[in-house]
Formats: structure tokens, sequence, C-alpha cells
């Protein structure tokens, strides 16, 4: 009984989406129109939705991308072979090269006016007691962003190591190496950004470079396989309920674009625009 039941909805189904005439069994022309029309329409609001959603996010973030020990002596080895590290004539055991990223990895820009607490990664008392070696930034993506690892001392009790402000556009990045001594904390950003809740540590991961020429390849061959798939997958339909391929694998075909369009649009927003 329930078997005969779902055969019934089906044959409903299959009997609203379809028209029988003398040259058999065709698509009906609602779900013609809901293929060439509506299908598209879903998907360009859809991405539009995303990108709107997403625009407006305002965050910075933060990355190792390198943490090495450059030397390292232990107390015996340097008690037994005379062997000693000195910085400024203060013998010390290690010395430590981190190399840090700061990115704007939101959507919009923060400006100069947004900084209640500039950006700082360690205190002071670090410098003075020698621990912090020295700290420059290396590069800028892109180049020219004029700013500067500086001493500020209105924050914390002996003042903190951080970065003079400067804007930073979407994406914009600033690679700064901090070289230590006697210091094995983690190391971490700190910083107060109107809109910003909390800045953010991200794993870092080398971005290959942006290639429109694989870009065009990449699409020309999704637009190929989603056609042959829907007429692919069109033909056991056909045979067996007799409609017209071409109507049937179009409907499947649109389908499978319109979900590639949005995976295109906003693929693309996030390797322009993060």
């Amino acid at each position: 009984m329930r078997n005969a039941w779902v055969r019934i909805v089906l044959f409903d189904i299959i009997k609203t989406m379809t028209s029988v005439n003398d040259k058999g069994i065709e698509i009906s022309s609602y779900v013609k129109s809901f293929s060439l029309y509506i299908v598209p329409v879903i998907a360009v609001i859809l991405t539009a939705y995303q990108l709107i959603k997403s625009k407006t996010k305002k965050e910075i973030s933060y990355s190792i991308v390198s943490d090495q020990l450059l030397a390292n002596i232990h107390d015996s080895i340097s008690s037994t072979n005379n062997i000693k590290i000195l910085i400024d004539n203060k013998a010390v055991h290690n010395i430590r090269l981190v190399t840090l990223r700061i990115r704007n990895s939101g959507n919009i820009p923060i400006k100069l006016e947004d900084y209640s607490q500039s950006l700082w990664f360690l205190t002071s008392d670090l410098l003075i007691s020698k621990k912090l070696i020295n700290s420059q930034v290396t590069e800028t993506q892109p180049e020219g962003i004029p700013t500067q690892v500086i001493n500020i001392p209105n924050i914390g009790a002996s003042g903190v190591i951080g970065l003079k402000n400067v804007l930073l556009n979407s994406g914009d990045c600033v690679f700064l190496y901090i070289l230590l001594s006697d210091y094995s904390e983690e190391i971490k950003l700190y910083g107060r950004i109107e809109g910003v809740k909390h800045i953010r540590k991200e794993q870092f991961v080398q971005k290959p470079p942006f290639n429109l020429g694989n870009l065009i390849g990449q699409t020309i061959a999704a637009i190929i396989i989603s056609i042959l798939s829907g007429f692919l997958l069109a033909l056991p339909i056909t045979f067996f309920l007799k409609v017209n391929i071409l109507y049937v694998g179009f409907i499947i075909s649109s389908t499978f674009l319109c979900i590639f369009i949005i995976f295109f649009f906003l693929n693309l927003y996030k390797r322009l625009f993060t």
C-alpha cells in the first residue's frame, strides 16, 4: 500500500513537470521557465548576499612565520669548554629569532583614527634587561607601508615594544623580526582597534601567486564538465521517460553552472580581497 502511494505521488510530480502531445512527452513550460530564469536569479542573489555579508568585516591577525633557535649553549658545555655567547659583554645561553607577520585580514581599511591602543608584542623591560636584542620591520606588502618598530611608553608600567600606527588596507601585511636572548615565552600581538573584538592568531600559509591564465583555464574546464555532466545525467532520464534530452540536459547543466558560479565568485573574492 505504501509503495503504491509513493508511485502515485511520483507520477503526479512527473505529470506536473511534463506534458503529452503528438511529439511525445515534453518538459512543462513551468520547468523551462524555472531553469531559464529563476535558477540563475537565485544564484546571483545568493552570491551577492555572501559578498555583502562579508564586506564589512574589520579584522587584524598575526602569525608566526618562523621561530628559530640560532644558538644554544648548555651550562655544562660552557663551563667545561669555556664557550660563551656575549651580548654587550653579557653572557647568554641562547639566541632566538622570531619572524612575525601582522595582516589586515578583514575587508575594510584600518585607519589611523581606529587605533585606541597601538599594536605591541613585548614589554620594554625586555629591552632594558637585554633580552630583546633587536627588532625591525623587514618587509611590507605592498611595499612602502610607512611603519616601524618603536618604544611605546604610555602602555603598561614600563612601556611596550610595538608597531607605529599606520593605515592598513585590506590584505596589507607587515613582516618584522624579533631577536631575543634567553627568552622562551610565546610571542603574542596585543592592541585595541575600534571595531575589532580581538586580534586573531592564524596559521601562516604561503599564498601562491594569482595566475589569471590558470583561472581562465579552470573556468573553461568547469563549464565544459558542467555541460557534459548535465547531458550525461539526462540520458537515463530521457530513456525511461521519453522526454526531450535537450530540455533535461539544459536543466541539469544550468543547475551545475549556477552552483559553479556561486563558488567561483566567492573564491575569486577571497583570493583578491582577503
